[in-house]
């Protein structure tokens, strides 16, 4: 979806409760003990269509000081919002230039303040595998840059008027130590196998596929699975409700198949911000949204186990919600922002049909998997979360940059130990700008 964020002054309608969270005190806390030392590293984004920059900027204390976006920051500029990796510790920042499919990493250099440098070769993928590709980080070493294509085809010439989708897939892995691809197994065009109630012959494709876990022997992608529309002009795919996974034999990436779960919960491919997370009790946790109602659900060793589900959207009480990726810490806990749909919306800008795009304001909410509790956290009005990307663990502790959009700002931290849903306001964030909003701290 084609986002403009040039009418994003419509989020004053949420902020008559300014930047300030309730119950928060809005003077930073006294800097607690650190164990781990590491700068965190702000990022801002400066454009959500085209093009776009990317800013960021390192703190050493998140609890306390300032950091100002005017006319600072250390650039990233991209003719699309990048797909962005980061790994554990917080080393370095993987960047996909998206629709360049131009791959760097960069990392922080102490000795310049406020500078980053980029470190080994730039991968240029577009010869190889087009303009699409997507790219998420998989552990502290490997990303993985990736696309589902699907497409409609008439493979029976004595019916040239029956159109049958296609799903193919491309895939590599990167080591992003050396920023270097592993071209012995490296995919193009491999058609993906599809479980019959979803077939090419009934008019499904796989649309997009993101968010790779690996699971031993396998590899996971959560997929949007979208079905032919003889109405459209172009006779683009539209989303379905299924819900279902792409598996890969890992690591040759090979044996491409979708697993469906058996209720239509919705895509599991997220968008910017990841969707599947591998839990120390075996199970792989996957965000499922159809746009309506939001569920966590589990798989382990390439079934969905039916006997769980997490109803985010029931568990708070709301009329309807949406999510594009969440966060687990471990222990079952998960931080997930979500679209509020039982708040007001208001236009954002179009799609690429020409159709307007509306929003409602965006919360985060603490999920316990294990009790099946949730805790809506206190966080400033009128937040747009759609394009988030990282949020810091580290001390036993989450770390997001949240501003509403024209107001300043805080890093809002929470001890993942407990639900308390009022956090500690660290460092302030400067206003964002038009078309501007903070995506992430690592």
């Amino acid at each position: 979806m084609k986002l403009t964020l040039n009418t994003f002054a419509f989020l004053a309608l949420f902020s008559l409760v300014l930047s300030s969270c309730k119950g928060a005190n809005d003077t930073p806390s006294p800097t607690p003990p650190l164990a781990d030392r590491r700068p965190f590293h702000v990022v801002m984004a400066s454009g959500s269509a085209s093009p776009s920059t990317t800013l960021l900027q390192a703190t050493n204390d998140p609890f306390k000081g300032e950091l100002s976006f005017a006319g600072k920051g250390f650039t990233i500029n991209t003719s699309r919002a990048p797909h962005l990796g980061f790994p554990s510790d917080g080393s370095y920042i993987s960047v996909l230039y998206y629709r360049d499919s131009k791959l760097e990493k960069y990392v922080y250099d102490a000795s310049l303040p406020g500078q980053y440098k980029r470190e080994g070769q730039t991968l240029m993928l577009d010869a190889r595998y087009g303009k699409g590709l997507r790219f998420k980080q998989v552990n502290d070493k490997l990303g993985s840059v990736h696309e589902a294509i699907g497409v409609y085809k008439n493979v029976d010439a004595s019916k040239p008027e029956v159109l049958e989708g296609v799903t193919t897939f491309n895939v590599a892995m990167i080591d992003m130590l050396e920023v270097k691809a592993n071209t012995d197994t490296w995919q193009v065009d491999m058609p993906v196998q599809m479980p019959e109630e979803i077939s090419g012959k009934k008019g499904y494709v796989i649309t997009r596929a993101d968010s790779p876990v690996i699971d031993g022997a396998y590899i996971y992608y959560g997929i949007n699975i979208g079905k032919f529309d003889a109405k459209k002009p172009d006779g683009k795919a539209v989303e379905s409700q299924y819900t279902g996974t792409l598996v890969l034999d890992y690591p040759a990436l090979t044996n491409p198949k979708v697993v469906l779960h058996p209720e239509q919960l919705g895509a599991t491919n997220g968008y910017r911000t990841p969707t599947m997370y591998k839990s120390s009790d075996g199970y792989i946790y996957q965000l499922a949204d159809n746009t309506k109602v939001t569920s966590i659900v589990r798989l382990k060793e390439g079934k969905y186990d039916t006997s769980f589900r997490y109803n985010l959207t029931e568990k708070l009480g709301i009329k309807g919600s949406r999510s594009f990726g969440w966060f687990y810490v471990g222990d079952g806990i998960g931080y997930i922002p979500y679209q509020d749909q039982s708040k007001p919306q208001a236009q954002i800008g179009v799609d690429p049909e020409g159709n307007p795009t509306y929003t409602s304001a965006f919360g985060i909410a603490r999920m316990d998997l294990r009790r099946g509790t949730v805790v809506n956290l206190e966080v400033p009005e009128g937040l747009w979360l759609q394009q988030y990307q990282t949020a810091a663990v580290r001390d036993g502790k989450i770390y997001f940059a949240l501003a509403t959009f024209g107001k300043p700002g805080h890093i809002h931290i929470y001890d993942i130990k407990s639900a308390n849903p009022i956090p500690t306001l660290g460092t302030k964030l400067s206003p964002s700008g038009a078309d501007q909003y903070y995506i992430g701290v690592f």
